[in-house]
C-alpha cells in the first residue's frame, strides 16, 4: 500500500471479497445531523453484525402483512434487485430492469406499515443499450441514516446522494470504477470496495486519492457481493482468497489470511467474504457463492494478528456423483455468519451433501452444536435470540442456541421470482426483497 490517507481521517480500506481493494471513503452530509433509526445498511450496520438490537422480530408470526405493488416497466422482470433498507417509516429498495433497447434503474420508497408507494426515482443504466457493464446499480444500495446512496452507470459510473424522504438527488460525482457491491457507511464516510481506493471530496466530487493493489484474475470472478466490514479500529474484506485487516485511522495494513480452502471453480483458493467481529475473534466465511453449493467453509481468525483459530467445513459428499447436478453433492459455507457473543454461539448458513443447512457452532472451536436441514439460501439475520433464514417455500424462524425450529411462514411468489439475499427486521417485522416487490413479514 501507499501512503495512509489524511483528509479528515477518512480511510476507505479495500474491496469486497473478491474485489482487489477499492475502497473508496466519502464524507457524508456531515454538516446534517438528522438520521433515521431502522435498518439502514446491508446488514444494520457497519460491522455486518446482521443484528438488529431494537428489534423483537415476529417470532413465530411468519404471515404476510403487504406485499408492495412493483408496477414494472411494460411488465417486465428485474435482472437485479437489491437487500432491503428500512429508514424511519419507509422501506427503500432498487430493482434494475431491461427493456431491451436500454436499461434503467428503479429506486422505491414505500410505506413501512402498508407497502404504498412513496416516492420512486428511475435513472438510466444503459442508455441505447450501449453500456455493457457487468455491474448493476440496485447492488450498490446503502444508507446511513442521512442519505440513501447508490453508484450508477449513465454517463458513466457516477455516486449518487439521495434525499430519503422525497427521492431527490442531494448531489452525484463521476468516478473512476463501477461498483458491484454496496459500500459501507459509517462516521461521515462511504468504505467501497472494487478494485481500486479513492477518496472524493464530497463538496465537489473532485477526487483527492487512489491507488490500486495488484491482482490476477478475472474482474469479475473476484468481485464481491457484499460490502466491506467497518468496526472501531479496523476495516475487514476480501481480495479473492485473502482477507486484509486494514487499520482504520491511518490506512496502514494490519494482517491478511490467506483462505485455507479449495476452490471448485479456479486454481485458487476460495474468496473471502467480508467477516463478522466478535469477542477478538473474526469470523469470515470464504465462499465461491452466496447460494453455497460450490465449496468453502468457515474460519475464525484472531483480530490481533490474523492466526487462524480453527476452521469449519461440512462434511462433503462422496465421489460417486455420477449422473448427479453438482448442486445435489457439492458441500460449503456461503455468505455472512451471525456472531451471539453471549452464548458463544456463531451461526452460518451452507450445504451440505447437496442439503440446504443452517448451522450453529461453537464459537471457541467450530464444532456443531446443532444443524437445521433445508434452512438457508439468505444469508441470515437476527433478532432478540432468533434467527431468520429462508426455509422450505419461505421464511423460517430459528433459536440460535438449539437450533429448534419457532416459526415457518410461505411466501407465495412465482416460480421465476428470486429474493434478495439478506433481509431486514425492524420493530417486530421482517423485510424481504423480491423481484416481485418488496414483503413484509409479521404481525
Amino acid at each position: 500500500m501507499e501512503s495512509p490517507l489524511t483528509r479528515r481521517e477518512a480511510l476507505g480500506a479495500i474491496g469486497g471479497a473478491g474485489a482487489a481493494g477499492l475502497a473508496g471513503c466519502f464524507d457524508l452530509l456531515a454538516d446534517d445531523p438528522q438520521r433515521l433509526e431502522g435498518w439502514p445498511s446491508y446488514r444494520y450496520d457497519a460491522a455486518n453484525s446482521g443484528r438488529n438490537p431494537d428489534a423483537t422480530g415476529p417470532k413465530a408470526d411468519l404471515e404476510i402483512a403487504w406485499q408492495q405493488d412493483l408496477e414494472p416497466p411494460d411488465d417486465g422482470v428485474p435482472i437485479e434487485l437489491s437487500s432491503p433498507i428500512v429508514l424511519g417509516d419507509r422501506v427503500i429498495v432498487a430493482f434494475d430492469f431491461d427493456r431491451g433497447v436500454s436499461r434503467e434503474t428503479h429506486v422505491i420508497a414505500v410505506d413501512r406499515e402498508t407497502g404504498e408507494r412513496d416516492w420512486a426515482e428511475t435513472v438510466e443504466l444503459a442508455p441505447g443499450g450501449s453500456n455493457e457493464a457487468v455491474a448493476m446499480p440496485s447492488q450498490t444500495l446503502e444508507s446511513d441514516g442521512v442519505a440513501v446512496y447508490l453508484v450508477t452507470l449513465d454517463g458513466g459510473p457516477t455516486l449518487r446522494a439521495l434525499d430519503p424522504a422525497t427521492g431527490d438527488e442531494r448531489w452525484n460525482a463521476s468516478i473512476e470504477r463501477q461498483l458491484y457491491s454496496p459500500p459501507t457507511a459509517d462516521g461521515g464516510s462511504l468504505y467501497a470496495g472494487e478494485r481500486t481506493y479513492a477518496v472524493f471530496d464530497t463538496d465537489d466530487g473532485d477526487l483527492e486519492r487512489r491507488y490500486e493493489w495488484e491482482r490476477d484474475g478475472s474482474v469479475r470472478r473476484l468481485t464481491s457481493e457484499f460490502p466491506p466490514t467497518v468496526t472501531e479500529d479496523a476495516v475487514y474484506a476480501g481480495v479473492a482468497d485473502t482477507l486484509r485487516a486494514t487499520d482504520r485511522a491511518d490506512g496502514s495494513p494490519l494482517w491478511t489470511a490467506e483462505s485455507p480452502f479449495d476452490s471448485r471453480v479456479d486454481d485458487g483458493g476460495t474468496p473471502f467474504n467480508p467477516p463478522v467481529v466478535g469477542d477478538d475473534v473474526v469470523y469470515a466465511v470464504a465462499s465461491d457463492s452466496v447460494r453455497a453449493d460450490t465449496g468453502g467453509g468457515i474460519v475464525a481468525l484472531s483480530a490481533a494478528d490474523g492466526d487462524q483459530l480453527w476452521s469449519f467445513l461440512p462434511d462433503g459428499a462422496e465421489s460417486d456423483t455420477e449422473g448427479r447436478r453438482p448442486s445435489e453433492v457439492r458441500s460449503g459455507m456461503a455468505g455472512l455468519p451471525l456472531v451471539f457473543e453471549e452464548t458463544d454461539t456463531i451461526c452460518a448458513i451452507g450445504t451440505e451433501r447437496g442439503e440446504r443447512t443452517c448451522f450453529g457452532l461453537a464459537a471457541e472451536d467450530g464444532t456443531v452444536r446443532w444443524d437445521l436441514e433445508g434452512a438457508g439460501g439468505l444469508v441470515p439475520v437476527a433478532a432478540d435470540g432468533v434467527v431468520y433464514t429462508f426455509g422450505g417455500d419461505g421464511i423460517v424462524a430459528i433459536d440460535h442456541t438449539d437450533g429448534s425450529t419457532i416459526g415457518t411462514g410461505e411466501i407465495d411468489l412465482d416460480e421465476r421470482t428470486h429474493i434478495a439475499h439478506t433481509p431486514a427486521i425492524v420493530d417486530d417485522h421482517l423485510y424481504v426483497n423480491t423481484s416481485e416487490g418488496a414483503v413484509a413479514i409479521g404481525p
